[in-house]
């Protein structure tokens, strides 16, 4: 049943954007997409007639339903027949239709980029990062690139790819491009690039980080203030989503503008306010070796905290990268010069050698056999301005330590997994 339903899916979105033309935005990486997916949309949804991914809706399934423009079901077959239907209503009636469709393509086996290829070829490709996310399914670091840029092989030949200058993996991709290429990062080299970067730490502010930036293109320099991003996953996401504006008719200004108010998605590096007047970073959503090494990253720039914890759950689907990610990810913590790092979890705690190799001392490692555990430690021991980052993998569902420190419980409206499904 499912292959048939996938089938149809596949069909009728296809005919569908066959119907509607629509400009085609597609975003891939290993980390960012969803950052970068939802930049675009916040820049160019008050120009455009926009439509993007529903939550993670960027595989076999979801992908066509973001096309459709319906939410999944769950298991209901007459919620499925009514999609259905919905979409041929699509098809023989013209009807008014998103203009641009932003879509996040998420891959975690071999084969799963062109199957999403065959439904959709983009004008605009966006590559974010290539790292060891669902390393498990492939041999290398080699191979995962060679299935994500199988979407910048089938960019349209009048469209254009944006890549990461940053990641030497994603750059490479350029010389598979059947059209134009451009690049976004810190790099001098970049089309577009960030200059005189200063983190801005206002205690007495709503939000706990912030960032003075300038933004670089092709010698048109903008100043802007990022109020709400405190990473530099965040401002990767600016940065594709600056130039997707750029090639979409939008001016620097409006664009900065526009830049001022975005916030990365819940779960994704985001500052609340915890017990006691400490402060949290909550990224909570998803974790990979790359990505925890980001965030720790982001500690060591913050130097106003008394004491620095990050608190990390099992990081899943990595395989045999295991070893080498770990690695890492305690050589990140040491550079940081955190205070306690707190693990929760089956694969996690096996960090715990690798941070001693680190030459982390031992009695600021602590293994926690529950989150309430963990919980209870935290909450006797964090203090006025300390920071405590909160990471793991969506199997781990950190967001529930998170949920347990915060200053207000009203603020677990910011959090992941918050709705009756997950509650449930």
């Amino acid at each position: 049943m499912k292959n048939i339903l996938q089938k149809t899916l596949k069909i009728l979105a296809k005919l569908i954007l066959k119907r509607y033309q629509p400009k085609v935005i597609a975003i891939t990486g290993s980390v960012g997409k969803t950052g970068a997916k939802d930049a675009i949309n916040h820049i160019l949804k008050d120009y455009f007639f926009v439509y993007t991914n529903y939550k993670n809706y960027n595989n076999e399934i979801g992908l066509p339903l973001t096309i459709i423009g319906r939410i999944s079901p769950g298991r209901s077959i007459f919620g499925w027949v009514k999609i259905i239907f919905f979409a041929f209503g699509l098809i023989i009636y013209k009807q008014k239709y998103p203009e641009i469709l932003i879509l996040e393509m998420g891959i975690d086996r071999p084969g799963d980029m062109d199957y999403l290829c065959s439904i959709v070829k983009p004008d605009i490709a966006v590559v974010t990062a290539v790292s060891h996310s669902h390393f498990q399914y492939f041999s290398s670091l080699e191979h995962i690139k060679e299935e994500k840029q199988k979407l910048v092989k089938n960019t349209k030949n009048s469209g254009m790819v944006i890549l990461n200058h940053d990641d030497p993996l994603v750059l490479s991709m350029k010389d598979v491009s059947q059209t134009q290429v451009l690049s976004f990062g810190f790099s001098s080299d970049a089309n577009l690039k960030l200059i005189d970067l200063k983190y801005r730490l206002d205690k007495e502010s709503d939000y706990f980080g912030g960032i003075h930036v300038k933004l670089d293109y092709q010698g048109a320099v903008l100043p802007i203030q990022l109020e709400k991003i405190i990473n530099d996953s965040g401002l990767y996401a600016i940065l594709a989503a600056s130039l997707v504006a750029l090639k979409s008719n939008l001016n620097l200004v409006d664009i900065g503008e526009k830049l001022k108010s975005f916030s990365l998605a819940p779960g994704r590096m985001n500052y609340l306010k915890g017990i006691n007047n400490s402060h949290i970073i909550d990224d909570s959503y998803n974790a990979s070796p790359a990505s925890v090494c980001l965030a720790v990253k982001t500690l060591e720039k913050l130097n106003f905290s008394t004491k620095k914890y990050v608190v990390l759950g099992d990081i899943l689907e990595i395989g045999a990268y295991k070893k080498s990610g770990f690695s890492l990810i305690a050589k990140a913590i040491k550079k940081a010069k955190i205070d306690y790092v707190l693990l929760f979890g089956d694969i996690i705690k096996e960090l715990k050698d690798d941070l001693e190799e680190s030459s982390v001392a031992k009695d600021r490692i602590i293994i926690f056999s529950s989150q309430q555990s963990l919980t209870e430690f935290l909450k006797t021991k964090l203090n006025e301005d300390d920071v405590v980052l909160i990471k793991g993998s969506q199997g781990a569902r950190m967001e529930k330590i998170t949920k347990a420190i915060l200053k207000s419980s009203k603020d677990a409206k910011y959090l992941v997994r918050q709705d009756k499904q997950w509650q449930d």
